[in-house]
């Protein structure tokens, strides 16, 4: 195996006597050395990011997001950890966020980042605006009350007598996965209906 020409590197020669990273720096950079990204300040990477023209006002991100849908950027000072978009727009446009308060959205909306939709809070105030405006998940709800129950007691009932149609058989007729019948016919689901 040929080695790299550039110093240091010892992996396998693809092109110009270079392994493949080596010679696409140097095809596209001129030089084998990294190349730093011109990012930008964080304020000029934020805006790129933000749509002004939502629904209701809001500035909505249009970046990577969070699993819960809030906006999140990366600071780009080393830390690897991002920054949540609406608090960094609370920062940015009102001021620093003091310890333990939360940056709450009036509107709603966790993707948007307008400084008028922003408000501080303490954690019960959050938890207290959830549940006043209908976001909270109850605890506790079963059965055909839960918001994603896709069966009735009465199908719950006929799962468990039957006993001639496979798991697959009454997953078609019902419009379910056939998991969701075989843990009703074991018990694992539905454990309020007899």
């Amino acid at each position: 195996m040929v080695e790299c020409t550039v110093d240091g590197c010892n992996r396998p020669t693809r092109a110009g006597g270079m392994c493949t990273l080596h010679y696409q720096r140097a095809r596209l950079h001129g030089t084998t050395e990294p190349q730093q990204r011109a990012r930008g300040s964080i304020e000029f990477r934020f805006w790129r990011k933000v749509d002004q023209s939502g629904a209701n006002g809001c500035w909505n991100w249009t970046g990577g997001t969070h699993k819960k849908g809030y906006g999140t950027l990366h600071k780009g000072d080393g830390d690897s950890r991002p920054v949540a978009t609406h608090r960094l727009s609370y920062i940015m446009h009102t001021g620093d966020i003091p310890d333990g308060m939360y940056v709450m959205h009036t509107c709603d909306n966790p993707r948007c980042v307008n400084p008028a939709h922003l408000v501080l809070g303490t954690a019960s105030d959050n938890v207290r605006d959830m549940w006043e405006k209908g976001r909270a998940k109850p605890k506790g709800v079963k059965g055909e009350a839960h918001l994603k129950a896709k069966i009735t007691e009465d199908d719950v009932r006929m799962i468990r007598a039957d006993k001639t149609r496979s798991n697959h058989e009454l997953a078609r007729l019902l419009g379910v996965s056939p998991n969701a019948v075989r843990y009703v016919r074991i018990g694992r689901t539905w454990t309020h209906v007899t």
